[in-house]
């Protein structure tokens, strides 16, 4: 198993850095959580925003023949 280097980040309680890589991680697991649950809500929403437009445009298409 490879063991990683980790120093705390300054003043960011929740932020370690990856003495190897440089890469800064966060440790703050709920957060991923609720980034991932907002991400997906806002894929959905851009979905329906999408589906919605194509209904307009067929609407739209409708009452113009």
């Amino acid at each position: 198993m490879i063991e990683m280097k980790l120093a705390k980040v300054k003043d960011h309680p929740h932020l370690v850095k990856d003495m190897e890589s440089k890469a800064v991680l966060n440790t703050n697991y709920a957060a991923l959580v609720e980034y991932k649950r907002k991400k997906q809500m806002e894929e959905e929403f851009n979905t329906l925003k999408s589906d919605m437009e194509d209904i307009k445009k067929m609407l739209q298409a409708l009452l113009n023949k």
